[in-house]
């Protein structure tokens, strides 16, 4: 498996997806190595920054009678061009916090033409 895990942080990858994919990834992101006591391959933290103002929240779908976002709908102008980003509107919570991270069909495509396992990639 190339991708460990995700959560807050980010997703952790392994040395083979960093080793494929490193000019992909510190395009829009951060690799930092991880000292893992109980492993024996090398792990990766990918790092992505936030795209500021990337949501539209009035156009974003919402949880029924609730303010919080089901489905976020992006600024066009905001994510162009990026490979991945994490998504942003003014008086979000904690949006470096955010777990989910937004990656590009380009990302995508490098990904699986590279043989990488481990993301499940669903339309935003």
């Amino acid at each position: 498996m190339d991708r460990f895990s995700g959560g807050a942080i980010g997703p952790i990858f392994s040395d083979r997806a960093v080793n494929k994919l490193r000019p992909l990834l510190e395009r829009n992101g951060h690799i930092l190595q991880l000292d893992v006591i109980n492993a024996d391959e090398k792990c990766f933290l990918w790092w992505v920054s936030l795209a500021e103002d990337s949501v539209n929240y009035e156009k974003s779908g919402k949880y029924s009678g609730s303010q919080t976002i089901s489905k976020f709908a992006f600024v066009t102008e905001k994510i162009e061009g990026l490979t991945a980003f994490r998504p942003h509107y003014d008086g979000m919570y904690n949006p470096c916090g955010q777990r989910d991270v937004y990656v590009s069909e380009e990302f995508k495509e490098a990904w699986l033409d590279a043989g990488l396992t481990g993301i499940e990639f669903r339309l935003a």
